[in-house]
């Protein structure tokens, strides 16, 4: 299963739908409303400055919110599947202006998505410094959202915070349900796309065996329902009311402590 997923995304090329999606898209009516192609030049006519909070605001009121971005990178996942020992399952990316200078000019961040979408990631990207200029990183490493995890870890380890930081992002790989950004919940459902369905494929037939056996430990953080796991040992499910949270909860259990009992 791993080898199609990889061959798979040997088919995509970046700032493109992957064909098989493009395919689909194709078929539907009404596609403005589920998908833009904004150029860089056109963005950088209206906008000028992409990292402005002002220019942000104006860029978020012209825009269908629900549609989703194609002259962007698909994300579907971010870190190793292969090799992670921790899978969050996720929803999509989201967007803001500054993310087309992140993935249009950033040649260094550039270079590393690269490699993957080659499968030659070095773990999670957002815990890397070589994406700490982008909307990712701020949203990941800069609000803390793994902070409660990686202190844990550092005294579950005996070791610094740095060596907790750096073994959290060697373990760790996020799913998307979808792939491409937009900055609100995307018109077009998972289920309706091909690379949603082999990366839910990668789900049940790759990873959850794995989980079943103790090698791995998956989240389902969002879009359980798309998803379609049963909470068992090492896999574990939030309540769909609660997803949105982009925080680890206490209640009704706590989920780091989850986590780390596994890690």
């Amino acid at each position: 299963m791993i080898q199609k997923y990889k061959d798979f995304w040997k088919q995509y090329s970046p700032y493109k739908l992957h064909p098989k999606d493009a395919d689909i898209i194709s078929q539907f009516s009404g596609t403005d409303e589920l998908v833009v192609d904004f150029s860089l030049h056109m963005l950088e006519e209206k906008y000028d400055d992409f990292k402005n909070g002002n220019n942000n605001i104006k860029f978020l009121k012209d825009i269908n919110l629900n549609a989703i971005h194609s002259n962007m990178y698909c994300k579907s996942f971010i870190g190793n599947p292969e090799t992670a020992k921790l899978v969050i399952l996720y929803g999509n990316p989201g967007l803001d202006l500054g993310d087309y200078k992140d993935e249009h000019l950033d040649k260094e961040y550039i270079g590393v998505l690269n490699k993957e979408l080659n499968f030659n990631s070095s773990g999670f990207l957002y815990l890397d410094e070589s994406s700490k200029r982008t909307g990712g990183f701020d949203y990941w490493s800069n609000q803390g959202r793994f902070k409660r995890l990686i202190d844990g870890l550092s005294k579950k380890k005996l070791c610094s915070i740095e060596e907790a930081k750096e073994q959290l992002k060697n373990s760790l790989c996020l799913l998307q349900s979808i792939g491409y950004h937009s900055p609100k919940k995307p018109n077009i459902k998972p289920e309706d796309l091909p690379s949603s369905l082999i990366t839910r494929e990668l789900v049940h037939s790759y990873l959850l065996p794995k989980a079943k056996k103790g090698e791995i430990f998956i989240f389902s953080w969002r879009e359980s329902n798309f998803w379609g796991l049963e909470e068992d040992t090492n896999v574990m499910i939030r309540d769909s009311n609660k997803a949105i949270n982009g925080r680890f909860l206490r209640n009704p259990y706590d989920e780091v402590e989850r986590i780390l009992e596994f890690l």
